[in-house]
């Protein structure tokens, strides 16, 4: 698993740790009689059933963090698993059977944990010596040598997970992620293209193809005006809007981002492929015409060097830098995880690793309905946009979540407007069967967000839709980390950017008005996994998905904020050589039989890509690397 607690930062020839932003016997008998097939079928062991817990919260008999996430963790790695893996319920359950201990209570999973503390079936220190998988592998009501060796081998992982807290996350004992910085390759920085502080003449040839052709949508009195406005008829105006968008590339005309949706086939006015350069790239005339006009433009464009007062470190490009992966997110309860690192194709991959891969089918055409974005990201365009599971791989969620009747949908989202979903909400993710019936979804009301969730404390098919409130417009079009959770004891709550914005304003610790919040044995198996849209398209939401993560927990308030600072997308160290500007000899090193001099003091940046045209630069820090040998 890529999805490490914490992350260590390793400086060659040191090792140091940067904040990213982290028995006694058993006594088992056979039954006297053992009962038919259980009233509970198993849990997730193997994904065709689901334990259909009804009974008390996790924590309904403890009032510490500590101990409350232990009886959590046991049920959804031990005990949910445990129904699917075996028949031990048919016995050690007040619900099916009559033989103690009850390990394995479908009644009350708080029971079933505590007949497993007091009768010390568990060995934290050795799960392979725990006493109840010694009762197992002397073959104790488990069938032929084979099963009971292949049930002591599954109880024995599901015990570690517990104790661990949890799959994905490898819980607090997990080794770090351990990342190396290295010396980069020193680059001198060289003369660049500026764009001058106002539209020069050269600029016309840009403006007359927009204003031409765009003028539309892209100026401030269009019937629908569509921002940036650079197709104004005021040549100050669309070339302002232009170099405050960045989209233009003065060094790589082709890059322009005007080229590239014309590429795309946005809106573009010529479609055919008459001219020569179209014809010999496969390209349309509408982006070959923008392409050689930012040509024409940028060609009368002198480049600039470098002020000489000014001190400057050396060059790097982004991909110069050292991949930051793992980050310091929790993990430990995460069953379907969607990074959207792909860049194209019609398939979003989930990598939690977690069961079955839940992955999805995008609909509608790349480019067009839907678009890969930079940084990592997906994001939808038109209502034929959506991306979907199939029904069958899409039970992996309810075979996940059903035995813990706990849930958690966390996301990294960037709205593209605050109008869509006035008349219902527009569907961010959803695992439903159409408009009008669901398990949840996370959804837009224009400036609010919705959680639509079905329990039987609201057994219609559509579920309760709990709606932030009106007046504080928690949602705005640019990038929030948003988690919605569930829970028996708690309900429904709603973290914005790591604050608790559940119901009414934006205090903290509010509770779901649908108390007590009931279960989810009602959740319907047929239903579909998807983002961007409904089942059936009726409800489409436009923007982008930077991250996507399904737990079969309610998170706590610090593992939402701990995901919250840990961010989102592609992320480097950028380490800039200033090497040169330092007056010290710890900042270089000649390495053994060379006689160049290696770079040795750096300022390095965590970074990454914000959006289409912009970099992020956070957590600036000097350090030398020949001051820390390992």
């Amino acid at each position: 698993m890529n999805n490490p607690g914490r992350t260590t930062l390793c400086i060659k020839h040191q090792s140091w740790s940067l904040p990213l932003i982290l028995l006694s016997g058993l006594l088992l008998s056979a039954c006297d009689s053992v009962p038919n097939e259980p009233t509970v079928t198993g849990g997730v062991g193997n994904g065709s059933t689901a334990a259909l817990y009804t009974g008390n919260a996790c924590n309904a008999v403890a009032t510490e963090t500590d101990a409350i996430e232990d009886i959590c963790n046991f049920q959804t790695e031990f005990w949910a698993k445990m129904l699917d893996a075996s028949n031990c319920e048919n016995c050690h359950n007040t619900n099916t059977g009559s033989q103690a201990p009850y390990f394995l209570d479908t009644a009350d999973v708080n029971t079933a944990y505590g007949q497993m503390i007091s009768n010390n079936l568990v060995n934290r220190d050795a799960p392979a010596s725990s006493a109840l998988i010694n009762k197992i592998n002397e073959g104790h009501n488990c069938g032929t040598a084979s099963a009971c060796n292949a049930l002591a081998t599954n109880a024995t992982a599901y015990i570690s997970n517990w104790v661990i807290g949890g799959v994905p996350g490898g819980g607090p004992d997990e080794e770090p992620n351990v990342i190396t910085l290295t010396p980069p390759t020193i680059k001198e920085v060289g003369s660049s293209k500026n764009f001058p502080a106002s539209a020069p003449s050269d600029f016309s040839g840009v403006h007359t193809l927009l204003t031409n052709n765009c003028a539309n949508c892209h100026r401030d009195s269009a019937s629908v005006p569509q921002t940036p406005f650079f197709a104004d008829a005021d040549i100050d105006v669309a070339y302002d809007a232009i170099v405050t968008s960045q989209k233009i590339s003065l060094d790589i005309p082709r890059d322009s981002r005007l080229v590239l949706r014309m590429d795309e086939g946005h809106n573009c006015w010529d479609l055919s492929s008459t001219l020569q350069q179209a014809i010999t790239e496969g390209r349309k005339n509408c982006a070959v015409l923008m392409e050689q006009a930012i040509v024409a433009f940028a060609d009368t464009i002198s480049t600039t060097a470098v002020d000489d007062a000014w001190k400057i470190s050396k060059a790097l490009t982004l991909l110069d830098g050292t991949v930051a992966s793992g980050g310091a997110r929790d993990d430990s309860s995460t069953i379907a995880l969607y990074e959207f690192k792909a860049g194209s194709g019609a398939t979003i991959q989930d990598t939690s690793g977690v069961g079955v891969p839940l992955d999805l089918k995008l609909f509608g055409n790349e480019g067009t309905d839907y678009r890969w974005v930079g940084g990592w990201g997906i994001e939808f365009l038109t209502s034929s946009a959506k991306a979907q599971a199939t029904t069958q791989d899409s039970r992996k969620l309810l075979t996940q979540i059903l035995g813990s009747n706990a849930y958690s949908i966390e996301a990294w989202v960037v709205p593209a407007n605050v109008s869509q979903g006035d008349d219902s909400p527009a569907r961010i993710i959803n695992y439903s069967g159409g408009a009008n019936e669901r398990n949840f979804t996370l959804g837009q009301v224009e400036y609010r967000y919705a959680f639509m969730n079905r329990s039987s404390a609201e057994p219609s098919p559509n579920g309760n839709t709990l709606l932030t409130n009106d007046m504080d417009e928690d949602l705005q079009a640019t990038q929030h980390h948003v988690v919605v959770t569930f829970s028996l004891s708690e309900g429904r709550k709603v973290y914005v950017n790591g604050v608790d914005v559940s119901t009414v304003g934006n205090d903290e610790g509010l509770t779901d008005p649908l108390l007590p919040a009931g279960n989810l044995a009602s959740w319907d198996p047929t239903y579909a996994f998807s983002m961007g849209n409904e089942a059936d398209f009726s409800e489409p939401w436009e923007g982008r998905l930077r991250l996507v993560a399904i737990h079969n927990r309610a998170m706590t308030p610090e593992q939402v904020q701990q995901n919250f600072e840990a961010g989102v997308g592609q992320k480097f160290f950028l380490m800039f050589s200033v090497s040169g500007l330092m007056d010290d000899p710890n900042c270089f090193r000649v390495p053994e039989g060379g006689s160049n001099p290696v770079d040795q003091c750096f300022v390095y940046f965590e970074t990454s890509q914000f959006d289409d045209y912009s970099y992020l630069f956070t957590q600036p820090t000097f350090v030398s690397l020949k001051l820390h040998p390992q």
